[in-house]
This record gives structure tokens, C-alpha cells and sequence, in this order.
């Protein structure tokens, strides 16, 4: 075979694998790119969680010490599930989380306030019977627990929107003098005076009021010596982004929910006589 048939069918040989080492060459430094392109974006993202935990550690502990003397504050802690259970607000949850926990007191009314998230497992089929899971959210937000002196015999709900429990309780359903609050809320109770006592024409507005502050619904109900109130309105307490500077006006919604408690046994007079031992 004459060289330059050699040299032209290997010319050929090497353009091939020549193009396959480009291509190689090419893919090797792309994906070299992209694997320190991750290295840096799992950098960032570990940067960002240290600085939350540390907000929240640091600046969120202090602002509860500051507003409430006695106040403690846990990002990883909320209200226990079993809790909530017993109060059949809604349905027992097939999975449950909740954070951002703050206890302490106001006035002399001792609280609890967390993030509170539940969910229920959904199975489904498709059109080749395959099973699917999924999970569908039956309250997500923040959820209110106070404490008073006095113990009541009886009970009473107040729920917006979808509710459950209340046949559970063999309590009755009643409406007050308000015909804006009977269309928002149903109410139920163990007792008509005791509705009376407490639902005072002062309260339903300021509930009114509180409703107004929140998007979604609420449920609340007055037994024995507490009140609970749960805000579903799919909201997330004291988070604030890493590129977000720190002042006053960026961490306002941070300072109303330290608030909040306060702010409740203030204006649903928690700290009055009427609450006290009698």
C-alpha cells in the first residue's frame, strides 16, 4: 500500500478521533464548571442557613428578652402535636412539623406561640392503577396558647371557614347579637350564658379586628382556664433573607409576631378581673 493511502485513510482515523477528543475535552471542562458551580452554590446556600440559625439564635432570642423579661425562645420547639390533638380543632394529622417556638408572660398571663404545619396523606391511582402519595396541608401557621388564673366550667368555639370537632364535644351551635360576625363565624358551646359572658359586644370587634390582620382562617376556643387560638394563613414566623439589610422597617413583621401574645391578652383583656381566681 502506497504511504500516501496510508496517510489518507489514517488522516481520516485521526479526524475521528480527533472530533471524539474535542468532544471529550469539551465535556470534561464543562462538567468540571459545573461540579465547582455546585461547590459554591452549596457554599452559599450553607452560608445562608448558618446566618438564619444565628438570626434566630441570636437577634429573635434578644427581641423576645427584650418584650418579655421571663421569655424564652426555640427555633427547632412548638407546641406539642398531642396538644392539639385533644383539642380537635381539625383533623389528627398523618405528618406534622412546626418550629420558631416562644413561651413566656404578659400581665400575668402566661403563653405559647409556634409555627405549627400538618398534613394529611392523600393515595391516589392513575389510569394505569399505579398508586400515588401525596400530601395535602390541613393547617399551616401560627398557633396561639394562653394561660389565666380562673378556671371555667364550661366551653365555647369560635371557627371560620371549614371546622370540625365540635359534634365530638356534644357542644351546640349558637350565634350572637351580630349579624357580621354569625356570617364569618360559627360558634359553638357548652353553655348559651357562657357565650354571652364571654362573646361581649367589646370582644367580637376586637376579634374582628384580629381576623382583619390575617389572611386565611381562625379557630379558637375558650376551656377551662385557657385560650387557643390558631391563624391558618400558610404563614412562615421570622424569616428574613441573608441579603436583606437588618433594620427596623425590614424586620417589622418579625417585631409583630413577638408581639402578637401581648398584643391578644391585651386586647382580648386576658388580664382583667374576669380572669382571675374567683
Amino acid at each position: 500500500m502506497s504511504l500516501d493511502k496510508v496517510l489518507q485513510e489514517n488522516e481520516i482515523k485521526r479526524q475521528a478521533m480527533y472530533q471524539e477528543y474535542q468532544k471529550n475535552i469539551k465535556l470534561g471542562l464543562l462538567l468540571m464548571i459545573v461540579l465547582v458551580g455546585f461547590y459554591f452554590l452549596f457554599k452559599a446556600a450553607s452560608i445562608a442557613s448558618n446566618y438564619r440559625k444565628n438570626f434566630k439564635d441570636v437577634v429573635i432570642s434578644d427581641l423576645v428578652k427584650d418584650k418579655y423579661p421571663d421569655g424564652t425562645y426555640n427555633h427547632n420547639d412548638r407546641i406539642d402535636q398531642r396538644y392539639i390533638d385533644s383539642l380537635n380543632f381539625y383533623q389528627r394529622p398523618d405528618r406534622h412539623k412546626g418550629e420558631d417556638l416562644i413561651t413566656g408572660s404578659f400581665n400575668g398571663v402566661s403563653f405559647k406561640a409556634s409555627d405549627v404545619h400538618m398534613e394529611e396523606r392523600v393515595e391516589t391511582r392513575d389510569a394505569k392503577g399505579n398508586r400515588q402519595v401525596s400530601y395535602q396541608t390541613i393547617f399551616k401557621g401560627r398557633w396561639y396558647h394562653f394561660e389565666f388564673e380562673r378556671r371555667f366550667e364550661h366551653v365555647l368555639q369560635v371557627k371560620e371557614g371549614r371546622f370540625s370537632g365540635a359534634a365530638s364535644r356534644n357542644l351546640k351551635k349558637y350565634e350572637t347579637e351580630s349579624i357580621l360576625f354569625n356570617k364569618k363565624f360559627k360558634i359553638f358551646s357548652s353553655d348559651q350564658e357562657y357565650v354571652f359572658y364571654q362573646l361581649t359586644p367589646v370582644l367580637i370587634e376586637k376579634i374582628l379586628e384580629f381576623e382583619k390582620m390575617h389572611r386565611g382562617s381562625i379557630q379558637m376556643m375558650y376551656h377551662q382556664n385557657c385560650l387557643d387560638i390558631a391563624v391558618n394563613d400558610s404563614s412562615d414566623s421570622f424569616e428574613i433573607k441573608l441579603k436583606t439589610p437588618l433594620t427596623k422597617e425590614n424586620i417589622g413583621h418579625i417585631l409583630g409576631d413577638i408581639d402578637m401574645p401581648g398584643a391578644i391578652i391585651n386586647e382580648f383583656n386576658l388580664d382583667s378581673e374576669k380572669f382571675t381566681k374567683k
